[in-house]
C-alpha cells in the first residue's frame, strides 16, 4: 500500500477538499478505459461533506454527468431501517443536492 494517497490534515473543509480533488483525479484516470465510474460513500459525516463539496464544484463535475453512479454504502450490516444504519431512508437526504446534477443515485 502506498502512503502518496492520504490525505492527513486537522481541518476538515481541507480534507474534504484534497478528498474530491483525489476523486476527481481517479475519475478523469479511470475514464480513459471505462465508461463508468461507481463511487461508493459511507460514514454519516462524510456523506454530506463530500456532497456539499461535489455540488460547489458542480461545474467541474457536470461532464460525469453520464458516466457516475453514487451508491450510498452502510458500513454496517443492519436493514436499512434499523436504529444503527447510517444510510436509512430519514438519512438519504443528504443525497438530494446531487441529483439535479448526476441523476445517477442508487442505494
Amino acid at each position: 500500500m502506498s502512503l502518496e494517497n492520504v490525505i492527513v490534515s486537522e481541518d476538515l473543509e481541507i480534507s474534504t477538499e484534497k478528498l474530491v480533488d483525489f476523486m476527481y483525479d481517479k475519475i478523469v484516470q479511470t475514464l480513459k478505459t471505462k465508461t463508468t465510474v461507481t463511487i461508493g460513500l459511507s460514514g454519516a459525516e462524510m456523506i454530506p461533506l463530500v456532497t456539499n463539496e461535489l455540488v460547489k464544484r458542480k461545474e467541474k463535475f457536470i461532464k460525469f454527468k453520464n458516466n457516475l453512479i453514487f451508491l450510498a454504502c452502510d458500513e454496517r450490516y443492519v436493514s436499512l431501517d434499523h436504529v444503527d444504519s447510517i444510510i436509512n431512508k430519514n438519512n438519504l437526504i443528504i443525497f438530494q443536492p446531487l441529483i439535479p446534477i448526476f441523476n445517477n443515485l442508487n442505494r
